[in-house]
C-alpha cells in the first residue's frame, strides 16, 4: 500500500511516537510504502528548534527519530 505523508503527519510522529501514525511510521514490519515531497525535509529543518521545545525531547532524540522516519519515506 502507498501512503503520502505530509509535514503535519511527520511532525506529529516526531512529537509523540505513541500516536497511531507514529506507531505505523516507526514500525519497520509493515507493507506500507510512504511518500513525501522534498519540501518535507526543509520544513523539518526549519522548525527543528520548535520540535525540540514542544516535544520536550533532546535534539539528538529528535534527530534519531527523524532519521528513522526518513528511512521509511520515499521522496516523490
Amino acid at each position: 500500500m502507498n501512503i503520502v505523508v505530509d509535514t503535519n503527519i511527520v511532525f506529529s510522529a516526531l512529537m509523540s511516537s505513541n500516536t497511531k501514525m507514529g506507531q505505523i511510521l516507526f514500525t519497520d514490519k509493515t507493507d506500507i510504502d510512504f511518500f513525501a515531497p522534498e519540501l518535507l525535509l526543509f520544513e523539518i529543518e526549519k522548525y527543528f528548534q520548535k520540535l525540540c521545545h514542544h516535544s520536550k525531547l533532546t535534539p539528538s532524540q529528535i534527530l534519531e527519530s527523524k532519521n528513522r522516519i526518513f528511512g521509511r519515506i520515499n521522496e516523490s
